[in-house]
């Protein structure tokens, strides 16, 4: 037996105590430091800054996984001295392996066979084994955000007709679609919103009556979300999507009242808008009629002039508005909606509403300088792609929304009765219902058929709608996709770059990346506290809304979700950074934009089929 030195059981002792050290070191302290780690059976054991994955592993796969590491690796690049202490006590083995020799060739010639396959198999494993870099997590939300106050303005029934984009790109200085100018709707009449606590939209529209003038209109008042369904025997109908995920658009009736209406919208299914935009049009092909709408729409009716309505409406002619004026204004309102007349009314969740209010005005969802901001910081990793993804899903599910039954019943009621309420105009204002002494302009135009021209014009405007619908989503889609395309390509070469880079693995190499990780993991983790205080403070204010609905408080919810949404832009930068450290996080990236892609391939295949409102 061979006596170690003094010197060789120094080295023999320093090598154990690094080795029993090396086993301590907890995974995620290794994790932190950077250091390789070898392969694994278990994926879930490379996902080392996801806590749900740290929590799962068992301390002993733990010290399992770092022991073949300082085998495979040879520790964190010290154990080189203590390598000719397992080569001399080979020798003895060797000898051992020889000592049987009066066995027959055949096992003889086994055995030296069998002895260095094995001696080389466990050389190869030793010298082949490929390190495996620590996975940072990359963070992937697979589910909507909150549009509103982000992309859109939900604080009223009719939503921010103005295009979101219509600032100036000089204006934002580099930041986020968040802070992008969003101008309000008209402003709905204060002694509705106070008194009822809720969200409702009376405005005024000015149509331009050609050169004749400009008409001033207004809508009727109609019961808040909340007080929708006080009282009423029909049946609720309230909308809101299936589920949160952005790839599912899909919209579902409850066929309740909501438990909370305050997120709901009483919905016109035909927008307000539109009677002024009809009017206009009407004024632009007949003067005359121009001028008589002019005189005439805001004038209060005789009894004489109301009883001539022969046309009737599905709720009635007697079902008059409350407290009218009696005047055509009020009646062709009546039949969009109004606190007496009650039937085509839902509830829809802001959200739709405030999307299908752009989208039925035809305005952009959302300007296409936005959307392709969202696309580069998704891209860029400061931003995760849900911000996109979701402006997708509102305009799908606003179409989906649309092609409800009841929805779509009530729309075409709607049509219908506002149809009957302009045809019964001409017979109000025949001579034969007119004082002798009446105004030429104050008589119907001969040869106009205002119910006539309703139709055509509903025809055509909700074409339209399809149309403008689906060339946006064609555009941003394409834009989408082609993006993804170009910078999948420039990760996958930034992939083999760093797996070239990690098979060297210089020990400067490795100082750098840990150094990296921790300065970035630091970041983040104060990154998502931020988050997260914010995120509550949300939640408060939403609470205390439910409760009693403010405009003060609408501000503050605005204010707060826009800091929220730049700290989450600082989070998923510095996320993004880290990931780009190893060439293992950065094939997780790739996945990612893949998944993203499967998404936006399947929106852009129901483009043609899905985006499309229902016919008159």
């Amino acid at each position: 037996m061979r006596i170690l030195s003094s010197h060789s059981l120094v080295l023999l002792w320093a090598s154990l105590s690094f080795l029993a050290q090396g086993l301590t070191i907890p995974n995620e302290h290794r994790e932190v430091l950077g250091l390789p780690l070898i392969d694994h059976t278990t994926p879930d054991n490379h996902e080392i800054f996801q806590g749900e994955h740290v929590a799962d592993e068992k301390p002993r796969s733990e010290h399992h996984m770092l022991l073949e590491a300082r085998r495979g690796r040879g520790g964190r690049g010290g154990s080189r001295p203590s390598r000719p202490k397992p080569s001399r006590r080979r020798k003895p083995t060797k000898t051992r392996t020889n000592t049987p020799k009066p066995t027959p060739s055949k096992s003889s010639s086994k055995k030296p066979t069998s002895k260095p396959t094995s001696k080389t198999v466990s050389k190869s494993a030793s010298r082949s084994t490929k390190n495996v870099w620590p996975t940072p997590a990359v963070s992937r939300p697979t589910t909507a955000i909150d549009p509103c106050y982000l992309f859109i303005d939900c604080s009223t029934d009719e939503a921010a007709l103005e295009d979101v984009g219509a600032v100036k790109v000089a204006k934002r200085a580099g930041n986020y679609a968040i802070d992008m100018h969003i101008t309000d709707a008209p402003t709905p009449t204060e002694t509705a919103a106070v008194e009822h606590h809720e969200k409702r939209d009376i405005r005024t529209q000015k149509p331009k009556m050609g050169t004749a003038g400009t008409l001033v209109i207004k809508n009727l008042d109609y019961p808040g979300s909340g007080k929708l369904f006080s009282g009423r025997t029909p049946a609720h109908h309230a909308f809101q999507f299936v589920d949160n995920s952005i790839k599912d658009a899909r919209v579902k009736d409850l066929r309740k009242a909501p438990a909370n209406t305050i997120d709901f919208a009483t919905e016109h299914i035909v927008e307000l808008q539109t009677l002024g935009k009809f009017l206009e049009s009407v004024a632009k092909k007949n003067s005359a009629l121009a001028k008589f709408l002019l005189n005439t729409w805001n004038t209060k009716l005789s009894v004489k002039q109301i009883k001539a309505r022969t046309n009737k409406p599905t709720y009635g002619l007697a079902k008059l508005p409350q407290n009218s004026g009696n005047t055509l204004n009020d009646l062709v309102f009546n039949a969009f909606g109004s606190n007496t007349q009650l039937e085509d009314f839902v509830l829809c969740d802001d959200k739709i509403n405030s999307y299908k209010a752009r989208i039925w005005s035809g305005k952009a969802p959302m300007s296409a300088t936005n959307f392709k901001t969202l696309v580069t910081k998704s891209l860029n990793g400061k931003l995760p792609s849900n911000g996109y993804l979701t402006a997708l899903k509102m305009v799908f599910g606003v179409f989906d929304y649309m092609d409800q039954t009841v929805v779509t019943t009530n729309m075409r009621r709607v049509i219908a009765n506002v149809g009957k309420e302009l045809a019964n105009v001409e017979l109000m204002f025949d001579k034969a219902n007119l004082p002798a002494n009446v105004p030429a302009a104050s008589v119907f135009p001969a040869g106009a058929d205002l119910q006539k021209e309703w139709t055509a014009y509903m025809k055509a405007h909700l074409s339209t709608i399809s149309t403008k619908a689906q060339t946006w989503a064609n555009t941003q889609i394409t834009h989408a996709l082609t993006e993804l395309k170009k910078e999948i390509i420039v990760l996958e070469q930034t992939m083999k770059k760093l797996q070239a880079l990690e098979k060297k693995a210089t020990p400067a190499y490795k100082k750098n990346k840990q150094a990296a990780v921790k300065r970035l993991t630091t970041q983040i983790v104060k990154h998502k506290r931020e988050v997260a205080a914010i995120a509550k403070k949300i939640v408060l204010l939403e609470n205390q809304r439910k409760a009693t609905p403010t405009t003060a408080l609408t501000k503050q919810i605005k204010a707060q979700k826009k800091a929220w949404q730049r700290k989450v832009e600082a989070q998923a930068g510095a996320e993004r950074q880290r990931a780009m450290l190893y060439s293992t996080s950065v094939k997780k990236v790739i996945a990612g934009l893949k998944q993203d892609e499967i998404i936006l391939k399947a929106y852009k295949a129901q483009v043609t089929s899905d985006l499309v409102m229902p016919t008159p």
